[in-house]
């Protein structure tokens, strides 16, 4: 914490045990952050990010078990792996929201704030990619398993649910109050 981004926002506070122990903790000192939104849209949006970012996780995670010609391509394999990079840090920051309660911390506001819109559009980018892929392969290759069905079905809600991630970020930014100062 001493050489970090946010140390500022941060105390040391030593405190003595029954065991004559002493533990170091920390304390958040710095200004307080509020989403924009108010609490009941904040709420009701943190369980459609999770959702959201599930059903494409499972998405993912299904196009990858049948046989698919398309994976066979690197101008469709490429984007389409590399949607999971965006899609897992989106994912580690949906279930990290869920224990965030205002007011927020400097270092959960700026997750928020400039973590959450472009890993959702990352996600809608790659995935858009890999679709175009993929839908140039069918009408050029002209060989269509079974697999390449699913992988196209996948791609597909992997973009949308990416698209909606994306149009909801405006739901969890946030903005700092300023602590009011105490007259002695």
């Amino acid at each position: 914490m001493a050489r970090g981004k946010y140390s500022r926002d941060y105390r040391l506070i030593e405190k003595f045990q029954a065991d004559g122990r002493v533990k170091t903790d920390y304390e958040y000192i710095g200004n307080p952050w509020y989403y924009c939104e108010d609490s009941d849209a904040v709420r009701k949006g943190k369980r459609k990010v999770l959702v959201l970012t599930l059903l494409a996780a499972a998405a993912f995670i299904s196009a990858l078990f049948p046989y698919t010609g398309m994976m066979k391509r690197l101008w469709i394999a490429l984007p389409f792996i590399f949607t999971a990079v965006p899609l897992f840090l989106t994912g580690e920051l949906a279930f990290s929201m869920l224990t965030w309660h205002e007011p927020l911390e400097h270092r959960h506001a700026d997750k928020l704030n400039n973590g959450y819109p472009p890993r959702t559009l990352i996600i809608s980018i790659l995935s858009f990619a890999a679709l175009a892929g993929e839908i140039i392969y069918v009408f050029t290759d002209g060989i269509f398993a079974a697999g390449d069905v699913v992988m196209l079905v996948c791609t597909a809600v992997i973009f949308l649910c990416g698209v909606f991630l994306f149009r909801m970020r405006n739901t969890f930014c946030a903005e700092e109050r300023k602590k009011k100062k105490k007259k002695h």
